[in-house]
């Protein structure tokens, strides 16, 4: 096997290489979501009265500052996550991207998790639930195998400093907050390089 075939093989098998430009799928109402790996399976639910409810309760006591708004930012994401399954009745997704869960419905890589959690951003902020912090159109990336990492990707958001951070999901079980860090520190690093911390 060329050693081109093999880089390529091992970018499939990391279940994050493939290319999609992500975007605001969101509307007021009805929330997207991708999963199988690479967006396989499409659909949508919609929020609750309650769960917007609750969502607006977590937002509002994350009012008093950027970093309490993080904070409150990844437990109303994880809080999503667990509306969307419950909602469309799919199986909890496994942490990371195993190669035996690709075209699983409600499974998800790196590309479902940043466009999901990119899609949850857009729909918080048309809620009104967002004070400090703009998501982004764009999804933030790293690695291309020659220089040792996998190819990822992270959903971003502004702060009203003028700081992108980065959103990512991929680490956690599927409900559990997202890890939030500067931009800058996730694209200059790897997930091997510190432990899952959600913690923003």
């Amino acid at each position: 096997m060329s050693s081109a075939l093999s880089i390529l093989l091992l970018g499939l098998l990391a279940g994050c290489s493939i290319t999609h430009p992500s975007s605001d799928r969101s509307s007021s109402s009805s929330v997207p979501i991708c999963s199988g790996y690479g967006c396989v399976f499409k659909e949508s639910f919609t929020p609750s009265a309650r769960e917007r409810a609750r969502l607006k309760d977590v937002m509002a006591a994350g009012s008093s500052s950027p970093k309490a708004e993080r904070r409150a930012l990844g437990r109303a994401i994880a809080m999503m996550e667990r509306s969307a399954r419950r909602h469309l009745g799919f199986a909890a997704d496994a942490p990371l991207s195993a190669q035996k869960h690709a075209n699983v419905r409600g499974q998800m890589d790196c590309f479902d998790e940043s466009d999901n959690t990119q899609t949850y951003l857009f729909w918080l902020k048309r809620q009104g639930f967002l004070r400090y912090h703009k998501p982004l159109r764009r999804v933030g990336q790293r690695g291309f195998l020659l220089d040792g990492r996998y190819p990822h990707k992270t959903a971003l958001v502004r702060s009203s400093d003028g700081t992108v951070w980065a959103v990512d999901s991929w680490r956690g079980r599927d409900g559990q907050p997202p890890e939030i860090m500067r931009f800058t520190r996730w694209k200059t690093s790897d997930s091997s390089d510190f432990p899952y911390d959600p913690s923003a």
